[in-house]
C-alpha cells in the first residue's frame, strides 16, 4: 500500500508539469489575429459619394472615412479623392468614375487587393508593404494587374479600357485570356467589350503629363514620352509639276512618322493636297506635294499658304520599293484646328499584313425599304469610309479606295491586322441627313475579314 502511494505521488508531480508544458506551447503558437485591411477617403474636391461596406448605402464622402470590402467610391464631374489602403496602397480617383472594394486578402507580405472599376478613371501606386503585393482592377472589358509599383487604368463612355504602366510590372487580360505585359512608360488598350488587348507600346507625352497633374507621389519618368518632336526636321517638299518649294505662305506641318512598336519610319511616302474653303475630292484643290519621311521618321511640309475656312488632307503611304510597306492612313486638318505658323501631326502607321475588308453594305431607308448603299442614287456627298481603331478611339481614316463587285460590295485590301470600324454619311429619301458608324470590327494578320452590314434607319437629322 505504501509502494503504489509513492508511485501516486510521482505521477500527480509529472502531470501537472505536463499540463503546464502543453498549456504553454498552446499560448507560443497561438495566431495572433491579424487587423482587418481597410481604405480611408482624404483629399475630397467637389462632390465625392462612398459606400463604407456592402449593406449601406452612398452618402456624402467625409475626410478620414472608411470603406471596407463591398464598399466603394463615387465622384461627380470635377471631382476627385485620394485613397489610401491600410496597409500601403495609394489610389486617386479621377471625376466622373466608380469603384467597388472587392477584395482584402492575402498576408501581410503578399496582399492582394482587388476593386471593379465601372467608370472613369484610377491612378495606383503600390508602396510600402504593398510593394511586394499584388493589385487588381477589373472593368467591363478585361483586368489590369499591378504587383509593386505605379498603374493607370480608364474605362471610357464605349466600355474601352486603356492602361499606363508608369514604372514596374503591369499586365492587361481580356475576356478570353490573352494578355499583354507591360514595363515602364508603356500602355495598352482593349477596344471594347469581349476583346483582347492590343500589344504594348510607348507611353505619349499627354499620358506623362496626366500622371504629373494628378498623381504627386509618382517618380520622374524614366523612359522618353512619346511622341518626340525635336529637332524640327528642315526638309522641304517639292511640289508636284511645281519649280518653287511651296505656296509662299507662313504656314508648315511638320511631324514624326512611327509604326506600331514605337521605331521610326523611315522612307514613308507622304503627300498633302490644301483644298480652298468648301472644296473636297477633287474640287478646289490649291497645291499638291509629296516626300518622304527621313532616316529618323521626320517630314515637313513647309510654306504653305493659311486657307481659312478651307482644310489639309495629309496621307501616309508605305512604298514597297523601299523595302517596308506600311497601311495607307490619312488625316484632315481644318482651317481651325491649325493656330500658330507650325502645326505638328504625329502619326502612327501599321505595317501591312496582307489582310483585307470585304462586306455587301445596305440601308434602311425612311420608306422601310432595304437597299444597296452603292447602288442607290443618294446624290452628292454620301460615302463609306474605313477607319483605324473605334468610334470612340479613332486613329486614321483609310478613305474610300474600295472597288464594287456587284453594286453593294464594298473591298479595302492591303492591311495591317487590327480593329476597324466603317463611317457613313448619305442623304434619305425623306431628306434626313445620316451620319453614323458601324460596330467595331477585329481583322486578324493576313484576314480577308467578311462583314456585311445594314446601316439602321436614323430619324434624327445632323
Amino acid at each position: 500500500m505504501r509502494a503504489s502511494s509513492k508511485i501516486v505521488k510521482i505521477i500527480l508531480p509529472v502531470a501537472v508539469l505536463i499540463v503546464a508544458a502543453l498549456g504553454l506551447t498552446w499560448l507560443v503558437l497561438r495566431p495572433t489575429s491579424t487587423p482587418a485591411r481597410t481604405a480611408a477617403l482624404s483629399e475630397l474636391v467637389n462632390e465625392v459619394k462612398a459606400r463604407p461596406a456592402a449593406e449601406r448605402d452612398w452618402e456624402p464622402a467625409t475626410d478620414g472615412q472608411v470603406v471596407r470590402v463591398g464598399g466603394g467610391v463615387r465622384t461627380s464631374a470635377d471631382a476627385r479623392a485620394r485613397v489610401d489602403i491600410s496597409d500601403g496602397a495609394i489610389l486617386r480617383v479621377a471625376a466622373n468614375s466608380e469603384f467597388e472594394l472587392k477584395e482584402l486578402s492575402g498576408t501581410a507580405s503578399d496582399p492582394v487587393t482587388r476593386l471593379t472599376l465601372t467608370a472613369g478613371k484610377l491612378w495606383t501606386a503600390m508602396v510600402g508593404a504593398l510593394g511586394g503585393g499584388t493589385l487588381e482592377i477589373e472593368t467591363p472589358a478585361g483586368t489590369a494587374t499591378v504587383r509593386g509599383s505605379f498603374m493607370s487604368v480608364e474605362v471610357t463612355t464605349a466600355a474601352e479600357m486603356v492602361i499606363t504602366c508608369l514604372e514596374g510590372q503591369c499586365r492587361l487580360t481580356g475576356a478570353s485570356g490573352k494578355a499583354t505585359d507591360l514595363s515602364d512608360g508603356q500602355q495598352a488598350a482593349i477596344p471594347g467589350i469581349g476583346q483582347d488587348p492590343s500589344p504594348a507600346k510607348p507611353m505619349d507625352l499627354e499620358q506623362y503629363e496626366d500622371w504629373a497633374q494628378n498623381f504627386p507621389e509618382a517618380p520622374a519618368p524614366t523612359a522618353t514620352p512619346e511622341p518626340t518632336i525635336t529637332p524640327v526636321p528642315t526638309v522641304t517638299p517639292i511640289p508636284i509639276g511645281e519649280a518653287d518649294t511651296g505656296m509662299g505662305g507662313n504656314l508648315s506641318i511638320r511631324g514624326m512618322v512611327r509604326d506600331g512598336s514605337g521605331t521610326a519610319a523611315s522612307n514613308v511616302y507622304v503627300t498633302i493636297t490644301v483644298y480652298e474653303p468648301g472644296g473636297g475630292g477633287d474640287r478646289g484643290q490649291l497645291w499638291n506635294g509629296e516626300m518622304f519621311t527621313d532616316g529618323a521618321g521626320a517630314y515637313a511640309f513647309n510654306h504653305l499658304l493659311r486657307v481659312e475656312g478651307g482644310h489639309y488632307e495629309v496621307w501616309f503611304n508605305g512604298r514597297q520599293e523601299y523595302g517596308r510597306v506600311y497601311e495607307s492612313s490619312g488625316y484632315y486638318i481644318y482651317a481651325n484646328e491649325i493656330s500658330g505658323d507650325v502645326y505638328f501631326l504625329n502619326v502612327t502607321v501599321h505595317p501591312v499584313t496582307g489582310s483585307a475588308f470585304s462586306g455587301v453594305i445596305q440601308y434602311e431607308d425612311a420608306d422601310g425599304v432595304t437597299k444597296n448603299f452603292l447602288s442607290s442614287p443618294l446624290g452628292l456627298g454620301h460615302y463609306i469610309e474605313l477607319m483605324r481603331g473605334t468610334s470612340a478611339n479613332r486613329e486614321y481614316p483609310l478613305g474610300s479606295e474600295y472597288f464594287t463587285n456587284d453594286g453593294s460590295r464594298v473591298y479595302l485590301g492591303g492591311l495591317a491586322g487590327g480593329t476597324y470600324y466603317l463611317a457613313f454619311q448619305y442623304r434619305r429619301s425623306d431628306g434626313v441627313w445620316v451620319e453614323t458608324t458601324s460596330p467595331s470590327i477585329e481583322i486578324l494578320p493576313g484576314e480577308t475579314k467578311q462583314f456585311d452590314y445594314t446601316i439602321p434607319l436614323e430619324t434624327v437629322p445632323d
